[in-house]
């Protein structure tokens, strides 16, 4: 089964999707978190916390969107900065670096 944007937002765990688009700018990898708080941003403002609410919104949120938004994130977590590991991995290793 492939992952998918809904699903994310609308499991238990859719309540750190504000801390992933976050971690996401942290590394370096801009333009994903910037789909990713524009997939959020569906769910309308302040972001809802609780589970059941976020799917009750999904359901009105067209499939195309969706894809479109889970199209572009794959595309981009797996280029930008060299891709999701290279980047976390950057930063590690530079922020590891500062410390010494």
């Amino acid at each position: 089964m492939q992952w998918r944007i809904s699903s994310a937002l609308s499991n238990s765990t859719g309540i750190l999707s504000p801390k992933a688009a976050q971690g996401f700018e942290i590394i370096g990898m801009h333009k994903t978190a910037k789909i990713l708080m524009t997939a959020m941003e569906t769910l309308g403002h302040p972001f809802p916390s609780e589970r059941k609410n976020r799917q009750e919104i999904l359901k009105n949120v067209s499939l195309e969107t969706l894809e479109d938004l889970n199209e572009r994130f794959f595309e981009v977590i797996e280029t930008e900065n060299g891709g999701f590991e290279a980047a976390s991995d950057s930063f590690v290793i530079n922020t590891n670096n500062e410390s010494k």
